[in-house]
């Protein structure tokens, strides 16, 4: 593991390992665009580490965006009403 952290470049898979996600979500980022990577027809062929890292920090600040959009839970049995 520590050798992935000292590479410029990695492989699809090979950030998914490193970020602990599914390879789909990185395919995924990497085709919409999301993801900024070098692509020949439908194979991802290199991501840049300063990409990687930039589109895990937006995709933080995005979760972050979305908890404080979001209204605070309420138990089933809570009013929806405040009084």
């Amino acid at each position: 593991m520590y050798e992935l952290l000292q590479q410029d470049q990695y492989r699809a898979d090979e950030v998914a390992k490193l970020l602990e996600i599914g390879i789909d979500i990185v395919r995924h980022a990497a085709f919409t665009g999301e993801l900024r990577a070098e692509i020949v027809g439908h194979h991802i062929l290199r991501l840049r580490r300063n990409d990687v890292l930039a589109w895990v920090e937006m995709r933080e600040g995005r979760d972050e965006t979305m908890r404080l959009k979001l209204p605070p839970r309420r138990a089933p049995w809570e009013s929806t009403r405040d009084v």
